[in-house]
């Protein structure tokens, strides 16, 4: 068949860097030719769940805030895009991603991710907020319940971080060292009966935790004494 006379698509990405392993695609295109010429185009933005390297930035234009209202390349909406744009349903595909962003993209990925970034770039009230989103989309996400925890406590929120603690033993009923840690976080709250509850918790799933023990027999002297005194 000449060339001229064949209808196909050309594609291509860019992405956060050429490892295959630790990279992802950030953006996808393709141009529909037919006769010679281009007659259709796709182009969109792929969250990439990862920060947007500086240099390819520089290469691409493409920063890490520009993609976290995209769908993410693996969700289910971007392959139903995709897919409708293969079929030549380019005018479907157009609106189903147009009706991702109206919708805030895929929600857990987006907040998760915009949680990270600023993380790492120091602004810890907003990347609480973003993580607070992300739970919302997942409410049994580990890593995010852990990163809320690890915030709380960097400015002293211990109730705050208790809370989500809480959480996560109710998603891994058998964790004695998050039980542990909730027993010394009330123990430093000087809330010892909460303290001793969460260590005799531990105790009754691990009878042979030298740790658990200890704190069973040190909060259990603590309300004793705090009985006492009243």
């Amino acid at each position: 068949m000449n060339i001229d006379d064949a209808t196909f698509v050309v594609t291509d990405v860019e992405t956060t860097g050429t490892s295959a392993n630790d990279h992802r695609i950030l953006e996808v295109g393709a141009v529909k030719v037919q006769g010679g010429e281009a007659v259709d185009r796709f182009q969109h933005l792929v969250n990439p769940e990862q920060s947007v390297p500086s240099r390819i930035t520089k290469l691409t234009g493409i920063t890490t805030g520009m993609v976290f209202e995209a769908p993410t390349v693996e969700g289910p909406s971007m392959r139903r895009a995709l897919a409708c744009y293969e079929f030549g349903l380019h005018r479907r595909a157009e609106a189903l991603l147009k009706s991702i962003q109206q919708q805030g993209g895929e929600a857990f990925a987006v907040q998760y991710w915009l949680g990270r970034n600023l993380q790492d770039e120091g602004e810890p009230g907003d990347a609480l907020k973003a993580y607070g989103k992300a739970l919302q989309a997942r409410p049994d996400h580990v890593d995010t319940i852990k990163r809320i925890v690890g915030l709380n406590l960097v400015d002293n929120r211990k109730q705050e971080a208790a809370k989500y603690l809480e959480k996560l033993v109710e998603i891994r009923p058998d964790d004695v060292d998050t039980m542990l840690f909730l027993s010394d976080i009330y123990g430093s709250l000087r809330e010892y009966e909460k303290a001793l509850e969460w260590a005799r918790k531990a105790l009754k799933l691990a009878p042979d935790n030298a740790a658990a023990r200890e704190k069973v027999a040190l909060y259990t002297g603590a309300v004793e004494s705090d009985s006492q005194a009243e």
